[in-house]
């Protein structure tokens, strides 16, 4: 998709997200934020994401870029995020790069939901990231 038309939609979602009280019609999506590693300001982005237990697993897909999306680096520089999702109010969590067997599993759970992203891993030519995110204690 064209970048810029990328960003209107991204947008548009936002704002139905906000308005709508994060129930949005569709796959389940939750409003992940993130602190930008370089600026410091808050970054959004909503994202679709599975229930594992009390956490939740999201996927840095970036609509198969080839690199990760800046909101994987924020969270890579400073793990604590806000999550808001289904109504609920937001929360902090603990972002945590999932790696060998249990990514390959939730990746996998992800891919058989939304076939979309095993495409998107073979057009980025890369692993994509996935991240699991965990209620913060404290």
């Amino acid at each position: 998709m064209n970048y810029w038309l990328m960003r209107v939609v991204t947008r548009v979602q936002d704002v139905q997200f906000t308005l709508l009280g994060g129930r949005l019609m569709g796959p389940p999506t939750l409003r992940l934020t993130t602190t930008g590693r370089r600026s410091g300001r808050s970054r959004r982005v909503l994202l679709l994401y599975l229930e594992d237990g009390e956490r939740l697993v999201v996927l840095a897909s970036a609509g198969g870029a080839a690199s990760d999306p800046g909101w994987c680096w924020n969270l890579r520089a400073d793990s604590r995020v806000v999550v808001e999702r289904g109504g609920r109010r937001a929360g902090w969590y603990e972002a945590s790069e999932l790696e060998g067997a249990e990514r390959e599993a939730l990746f996998g759970r992800m891919c058989e939901r939304w076939s979309h992203f095993a495409d998107y891993e073979r057009v980025a030519g890369r692993t994509i990231p996935v991240i699991g995110l965990r209620p913060a204690v404290g």
